[in-house]
């Protein structure tokens, strides 16, 4: 059985002052700021953060509820993005952080936030040949790279063990 999302941390970096800002989306207990979820790990990203309990099955819901809001004034596809940091953690302690380039409607170049996720896994891992990789010999040294830096194998591992 895949491990389960536990808890996923979304920072409105840019956009309109009103709607940026933290918001932490957990399951179970909630986390103890600067314990559970490590915060002065993360920049300070995470400082101050809303906090949301969810249940287990819910969570992706309110991650992509919560994103669509936030596109309501996020630039329109083609006219540029605000930045979202992410941290996702699953129940086994594996974790996952990155940017969110949002745009109108919640999504990154018309994809929501997990599939959006799942890409950039895959991408990493070198399951996933963007389109934009033409060159070979290019695709061959960003595998190259991220077999060497550890996270081909990294984000093979969320990819087998973790439900997204």
């Amino acid at each position: 059985m895949k491990a389960k999302v536990k808890l996923v941390a979304l920072n409105r970096a840019e956009g309109p002052t009103k709607d940026c800002g933290s918001v932490i989306f957990y399951v179970g207990d909630q986390p103890e700021i600067g314990k559970q979820v490590r915060i002065r790990e993360y920049n300070g990203h995470f400082d101050g953060s809303s906090l949301v309990s969810c249940l287990s099955d819910g969570i992706a819901d309110n991650v992509l509820a919560r994103l669509r809001r936030w596109g309501d004034s996020a630039p329109e596809a083609g006219q540029g993005y605000d930045k979202v940091d992410f941290l996702v953690r699953w129940d086994d302690g594996q974790e996952y952080e990155g940017r969110f380039d949002l745009q109108k409607g919640g999504q990154d170049s018309g994809e929501s936030f997990w599939h959006s996720l799942r890409g950039r896994l895959g991408f990493f891992s070198c399951q996933r040949r963007p389109s934009h990789f033409k060159d070979d010999s290019n695709w061959k040294h960003h595998c190259a790279m991220m077999q060497e830096n550890g996270g081909k194998e990294y984000c093979e591992k969320i990819l087998a063990e973790c439900e997204i």
